[in-house]
C-alpha cells in the first residue's frame, strides 16, 4: 500500500506485489503522492487504525475479500479499483459485489489514472466539507433551540406576572420589586418610593385610560402594577420623599 496525507484525508493504495506498477508511480508523481507498500491482508486493519479516506485497490486474487473487508471496516472510505485487461473482469465482479467509485486502468495512460485518483481525493474533500457544514448547522440549530427554549421560559415567567386586563405587572411582580428595593435600602441606603393611584368607582373606560396614562408617565426603571380593579401601584427606585412628591404632582397635572 502506498499513502500520502492530502487535504481532506489520506490516499492509500493496496497491492500485494513487491514492485509498484510503473503507471501508478507516474500517476502518483503527477499528483505529488508519496507511495508506501502494504499487502492486502493488512489493509482492513490499517484503515481501522488510521484516518485514511481514499483506498486504491490493485485487483488480484483476493480483491473481493479485501474489498468487502475494507467496506466493512470503514464504509466511509472512497475505494477505487485498479485493473489491467487480465484482471478487468474480476474488477467488475468486485465493483458489483462490494462497490467502489470506479475502475482505473493500469494498462492505460498515467494522466487518466491520475485524473481518477484525483477525483477520488476531491470526492473525499467534498464529503469532508459537507460533514463540516452539517456539523456546524447542527451546532447552530442546537444553539438556536436552546435559545428559543430559554426565551420561551422567560416568556412563560413574564406572562405569569402580567395583569391580563391592563397588560401591566401584577401583584406578584409588585411584591418581588418591593422586596428587592427594601433589600437595597437596607444594604446600601438607597431610597425608593411608592405611588398609589386609586381609580375605583370610575367607568371601565376611564380606569383603562388611567392605567395607560400611568404606564406612559412612569420612567423605564419604574415598575407600574395593577393589583385589581382600579388599584394601581408604582414602585420608583432611587427616589426620595421630595422626588415622590414631585412625581405625584406631575401625575395629578397629567390627569387634568
Amino acid at each position: 500500500m502506498w499513502a500520502r496525507q492530502v487535504t481532506g484525508g489520506s490516499a492509500l493504495v493496496v497491492h500485494d506485489a513487491a514492485v509498484i506498477p510503473p503507471i501508478l508511480a507516474l500517476a502518483a508523481e503527477q499528483l505529488d503522492l508519496d507511495l508506501e507498500a502494504c499487502p492486502s491482508r493488512e489493509a482492513a486493519e490499517r484503515v481501522l487504525t488510521s484516518d485514511v479516506n481514499v483506498v486504491l485497490l490493485v485487483v488480484g486474487p483476493d480483491a473481493l475479500t479485501t474489498s468487502l473487508a475494507l467496506a466493512d471496516a470503514r464504509p466511509d472510505t472512497t475505494r477505487v479499483l485498479l485493473a489491467d485487461d487480465r484482471s478487468l473482469p474480476m474488477a467488475v465482479d468486485v465493483l458489483n459485489a462490494a462497490g467502489a467509485l470506479a475502475i482505473g486502468r493500469l494498462d492505460g495512460g498515467p494522466a487518466a489514472l491520475g485524473a481518477l485518483i484525483g477525483r477520488a481525493v476531491a470526492e473525499v474533500r467534498h464529503r469532508t466539507e459537507e460533514r463540516r457544514v452539517v456539523l456546524a448547522l447542527r451546532s447552530a440549530l442546537e444553539q438556536a433551540r436552546s435559545a428559543l427554549a430559554q426565551a420561551e421560559e422567560r416568556v412563560v415567567a413574564v406572562r405569569g406576572q402580567i395583569d391580563v386586563e391592563s397588560g401591566l405587572w401584577d401583584t406578584m411582580r409588585l411584591v418581588e420589586r418591593l422586596e428587592d428595593e427594601a433589600n437595597r435600602l437596607q444594604r446600601y441606603g438607597t431610597p425608593f418610593g411608592v405611588l398609589s393611584v386609586d381609580a375605583t368607582g370610575v367607568s371601565e373606560a376611564l380606569e383603562i385610560a388611567v392605567g395607560e396614562l400611568l404606564a406612559e408617565f412612569v420612567r423605564r426603571v419604574d415598575v407600574c402594577t395593577r393589583r385589581g380593579q382600579g388599584d394601581y401601584v408604582v414602585v420608583c427606585p432611587s427616589t426620595d420623599d421630595l422626588g415622590m412628591r414631585r412625581v405625584g404632582e406631575r401625575f395629578e397635572l397629567a390627569l387634568l
